[in-house]
């Protein structure tokens, strides 16, 4: 009796302690279909619904409803986030205020009774260039616009889209019946490089920008639900599909193979997520009640996330948020963290400004003669220039980065660490360079 009384404290810890892992972040009489997470300040994030767009600036303990109307997707311009997109079927909206205000974005953009706009991307290195696909039962086409959604022209053939590979040609065919566009995925170090997926199992894949277009390699018939290129290995492209299940290439979509055998098949393949975080490469699949990570090439990882139908996903800045009846956050450890303790005989202040654009102060504080390295890293964990590596008396010092590499060559915009090494302790504060 004893032994089974024990069990079962132990049974309830384990329960507690899996619960204490997802934190609610409110909402839950909304279904979220997307989120999106300023990449500034983490607190602030967006999410939509049936039932429009909602807003918090606290990380969760306050919302504030932003616009009516279902939204299908929403997501922020990483180097301007008072840029914000959102979409449904019948149009595309712009706020260029953080939300306040919104405007209808979608001139060009044809859609019928039949069809609408299914797809949205924004090119992140230059955001004023942005993409969408238009299908259903009536026609549609992939459009884009390289003016930051003021005007939208059609991509590749001046004609409607029928996505299907022709029995004799490794080649697209088009009929004034398309079945779809269903997602966009651009390729994050060559901005010319675009994926479309299709309802028809056919990803497209273009080298120019939409100018020309091939098929990529066959996968099973069914509905292709997301697709992502790999960040750090742009050769790596994942897919999920409606029935299917995962899969992936190693080779820019020439063939594909399974990801993960163990998904239970049949039940609807909602998202894919690709990310290295502090040099772990990490992959979340989620279905429509499962959630799954894989680290660095290792085991899959049930999440246990038992919080009902999920509806969206996304691996942002070492968390992993979800959408379901309301918001969910998961953190994931990494190499590279802010430090919140304050060691005794070192300090790293903030940088200042931050945001930067193009210097920030790097400022800190030894107690003693010390050898010291201060450096700059990305957020996979690389390191992208040493600022200092010397001996240094005690006192306060400070010193700028100007936003290059070793090389001097300018790096893009997005979140960087620095980090000071102090007889082979470190302290980390993060920065945010934006252009």
């Amino acid at each position: 009796m004893k032994t089974i009384v024990n069990l079962f404290v132990l049974l309830m810890l384990t329960i507690r302690l899996f619960a204490q892992e997802w934190k609610s972040l409110g909402l839950e009489n909304e279904f979220i279909k997307s989120i999106a997470v300023d990449p500034i300040d983490i607190n602030v994030i967006y999410v939509c619904s049936g039932n429009g767009i909602f807003k918090t600036t606290n990380g969760g303990t306050n919302w504030n409803k932003i616009k009516d109307n279902s939204i299908t997707e929403i997501k922020i311009d990483l180097r301007n986030p008072r840029i914000v997109y959102a979409y449904n079927a019948g149009y595309i909206c712009k706020s260029t205020d953080y939300g306040n205000t919104w405007k209808d974005d979608n001139k060009g953009i044809d859609t019928k009774i039949f069809s609408g706009i299914t797809a949205f991307e924004l090119n992140s290195n230059e955001p004023e260039i942005l993409y969408c696909g238009v299908g259903g039962i009536d026609k549609g086409s992939p459009y884009i616009s390289t003016n930051g959604g003021e005007n939208w022209n059609k991509l590749g053939p001046n004609t409607e889209w029928y996505c299907y590979r022709s029995p004799k040609l490794d080649t697209i065919c088009y009929n004034p019946h398309n079945s779809g566009i269903t997602a966009i995925s651009i390729n994050p170090q060559t901005n010319n490089t675009i994926y479309l997926a299709t309802q028809t199992s056919l990803i497209l894949k273009t080298h120019n920008s939409g100018k020309s277009w091939v098929v990529c390699g066959s996968l099973p018939e069914d509905l292709i639900t997301d697709i992502e290129v790999d960040e750090a290995d742009t050769n790596l492209v994942y897919c999920s599909t409606y029935s299917r299940g995962y899969f992936f290439s190693k080779n820019g979509g020439k063939t594909w193979e399974p990801l993960f055998q163990g998904i239970r098949n049949g039940h609807p393949g909602k998202s894919i997520q690709a990310s290295s975080i502090a040099g772990k490469k990490i992959i979340l699949l989620a279905n429509v009640d499962y959630l799954f990570k894989r680290e660095n090439d290792g085991l899959w990882q049930d999440l246990q996330f038992n919080r009902g139908e999920i509806g969206s996903l996304l691996l942002f800045d070492k968390r992993i948020y979800v959408g379901a009846k309301g918001l969910f956050v998961k953190d994931i450890l990494t190499n590279i963290a802010e430090h919140t303790d304050i060691p005794f005989d070192f300090y790293l202040y903030q940088t200042y400004p931050n945001p930067f654009n193009p210097l920030t102060t790097i400022k800190f504080h030894i107690s003693k003669i010390s050898d010291i390295t201060i450096a700059v890293y990305d957020v996979l964990g690389r390191k992208i220039k040493t600022l200092l590596d010397s001996n240094v008396i005690p006192g306060t010092h400070s010193l700028t980065w100007n936003g290059t590499d070793t090389f001097n060559n300018k790096v893009n915009t997005g979140i960087y660490f620095v980090s000071l090494i102090v007889e082979g302790r470190s302290y980390n504060r993060k920065m945010v360079l934006m252009k």
